[in-house]
């Protein structure tokens, strides 16, 4: 992921006199991460006038063509990459998720089918299989493959924040509240980490426990404006349950404190009359 060492290495090779057109594809992708079109399109080009059927340039080109505003061309030459190399992984994660961006749920589903058929075992496919019947209104669905990314690969956040995410808008805060506290042992410092879980104990009804992990977040981030309506809104809630569990020691404590000697009692007096005037207004009819 250090795209500006990959480069440096990348250009010491082509001053060794390295040109294989395997060299020329990763100068060409490297430089398109980098968003230098440009360069990236001439060292294509020589590219794929010395391997003309090679299907990593295809799709880088279809890269280059999505990173343009040309989604169509980039999906052709990405399909067209999936033919010359069954193989090669990106090129079906890209196409699935250039055919979810301009609304063709039913394509991006047939290619995502192929691409998990060869690779049955990558955890992205079923995440991304999840974002399209998410897409397609079927949140059930949805959660069932973005269960089966995490067990693929329990190390990856992104589908268990998907995951999480989906959960809270179900309001399935017990299952959302087992995905936080999994995403807390991988990443204590998520961001929110603590609100998030404070949040979930609130709609579950334990009030304690949220106002617990609420000052957490808090303590980590003072200025967090939403944090602190959360504490405002368990508060009352949370200072209720504290009475309940301490009613007993009240009561115990009651008998000793109430003693009529310590205090002035006052005796309530009765209502006083009060003679009202007629009402002259009022004539009364006989």
């Amino acid at each position: 992921g250090n795209i500006d060492v990959a480069l440096q290495d990348a250009e010491r090779s082509e001053a060794l006199q390295q040109k294989s057109p395997d060299l020329y594809v990763l100068l060409a992708d490297i430089l398109q991460e980098k968003k230098q079109y440009q360069e990236a399109e001439k060292y294509l080009s020589q590219s794929m006038l010395i391997a003309p059927y090679d299907g990593s340039a295809f799709y880088v080109k279809a890269m280059l063509q999505a990173r343009q505003g040309d989604t169509l061309a980039s999906l052709a030459n990405m399909h067209r990459a999936t033919e010359l190399n069954p193989r090669l992984l990106r090129a079906f994660q890209q196409g699935t998720s250039l055919h979810l961006k301009i609304k063709q749920t039913d394509q991006a589903l047939q290619f995502n089918n192929i691409a998990i058929q060869r690779f049955p075992n990558v955890s992205d496919l079923y995440s991304e299989r999840g974002d399209i019947f998410r897409t397609l209104a079927r949140p059930d669905t949805a959660v069932f493959f973005y269960e089966k990314a995490v067990s693929l690969d329990p190390t990856s956040t992104k589908p268990l924040l998907k995951l999480i995410n989906l959960n809270l808008e179900l309001r399935a805060y017990n299952k959302a509240l087992t995905g936080l506290t999994k995403l807390q042992k991988a990443n204590p410092t998520y961001e929110h980490i603590n609100y998030l879980i404070g949040y979930c104990y609130e709609k579950l009804g334990d009030y304690p426990k949220a106002r617990e992990y609420y000052n957490i977040s808090i303590t980590l981030n003072p200025t967090d404006q939403q944090t602190r309506y959360g504490i405002w809104r368990v508060r009352p809630q949370s200072e209720r349950y504290t009475t309940d569990d301490n009613a007993s020691e009240h009561d115990a404590q009651r008998d000793h404190t109430l003693d009529s000697t310590r205090f002035k009692i006052d005796l309530l007096k009765p209502r006083t009359i009060t003679n009202l005037r007629p009402d002259s207004l009022v004539k009364a009819k006989i």
